[in-house]
């Protein structure tokens, strides 16, 4: 989302900011890209501090994922994955959707949550 700029970029990231839904981007390496402010505060983190970490090391302290994680499995496939799964580190139940991200040239490039 920093790399986009002028109103329409403002508005959608005003729109995102807004929505009580826990959402963040990760780049093709698993790392974090964007967080909206939701999912900073229920992480209890400054998103500045976060950007460019994986999404692992954030939620368990790890550089890999677990197996089960369904950003792993949306990663390895490349295609859409959601699961319902419990996160300790957030505090209960979550249905988790991982949408592959792809560049205009049709590389994959990452996904959001």
């Amino acid at each position: 989302m920093d790399s986009l700029h002028g109103p329409r970029a403002d508005n959608l990231r005003r729109t995102l900011n807004a929505l009580p839904d826990l959402i963040w981007s990760l780049d093709a390496e698993q790392r974090i890209r964007w967080m909206n402010a939701a999912m900073a505060e229920k992480l209890g983190v400054d998103p500045s501090k976060v950007i460019g970490t994986t999404f692992s090391e954030v939620l368990q302290g790890s550089v890999c994922p677990p197996a089960f994680c369904p950003n792993q499995q949306s990663f390895e496939t490349q295609k859409p994955y959601t699961v319902d799964v419990y996160v300790e580190q957030l505090g209960g139940y979550f249905a988790v959707t991982c949408i592959p991200l792809w560049t205009r040239e049709g590389q994959f490039d990452g996904s959001v949550i």
